[in-house]
């Protein structure tokens, strides 16, 4: 395929992309408080992530997780980029708000493969394994957040 006909290409899906992750965003950003209360099979936390430890140590978190962009705080949302006060359930709405851009980044990687059904090619398998690729770090991150406060949590429930 020549460089045309690749830009061609690309431009239409880097819309129908950017589209699609602000509509997920969107949808995610209006659900109610008492939704984001559970995590539900896909978003529990498994032993092998210790509190967070197993992505201080496999993945060298630490090294790079402020890098990334934190979208929470637009169009009316929550940041996560700092950690709220303890007091008046701070740390359970800092959970809840990794537990909606966790559904959020999961839910994009869900329906990425309608790339692979449009294009019916090699470059909608290359879409859809992007998005997964690009969305992964985010969700390491969530879950390294909220693995660390549900330990922070439990230790002063134990006292």
């Amino acid at each position: 395929m020549d460089i045309p006909a690749v830009s061609a290409m690309l431009v239409p899906n880097l819309v129908a992309g950017s589209a699609l992750a602000f509509a997920i965003g969107q949808w995610f950003r209006r659900l109610p408080p008492q939704r984001l209360e559970d995590d539900g099979w896909l978003l529990a936390l498994r032993t092998f992530e210790r509190d967070g430890t197993w992505y201080e140590e496999r993945l060298r978190i630490k090294a790079w997780k402020d890098r990334l962009p934190e979208t929470g705080g637009r169009f009316g949302g929550v940041s996560k980029r700092s950690l709220p006060t303890a007091s008046d359930g701070g740390l359970m709405l800092f959970i809840a708000e990794c537990r909606r851009g966790e559904r959020t980044h999961w839910m994009f990687v869900a329906v990425s493969p309608v790339f692979v059904i449009v294009h019916q090619d090699r470059t909608g398998l290359a879409l859809s394994s992007t998005a997964a690729t690009i969305n992964a770090p985010f969700i390491a991150v969530l879950r390294y957040n909220r693995a660390r406060i549900a330990a922070i949590l439990h230790r002063r429930n134990r006292r």
